[in-house]
């Protein structure tokens, strides 16, 4: 999604998530002239920011995710007030 005009500039039905089909995306909006400024995406923004040197974030979903992940359900531990 262009930040600026809020329009979807491309999108994808894929059958599941590589990273092939991130650099295939990125390609397509460059050669567009699109000038990707950030991404925020999946736990692949460690590939972006190193293999295509592009400011990256994790979404908000994921890292609900990964806290939810680490924590016991349900706590063992009691919590006095």
């Amino acid at each position: 999604m262009d930040s600026l005009s809020k329009k979807v500039v491309d999108h994808q039905i894929i059958k599941s998530e590589k990273d092939v089909y991130y650099f295939i995306a990125i390609s397509k909006l460059r050669e567009k002239g699109y000038k990707i400024q950030s991404i925020t995406c999946d736990g692949r923004w460690e590939l972006l920011k190193n293999e295509l040197n592009i400011s990256t974030q994790i979404c908000q979903f994921y890292q609900v995710e990964i806290v939810i992940r680490k924590l016991t359900r349900p706590p063992k531990i009691r919590v006095s007030p």
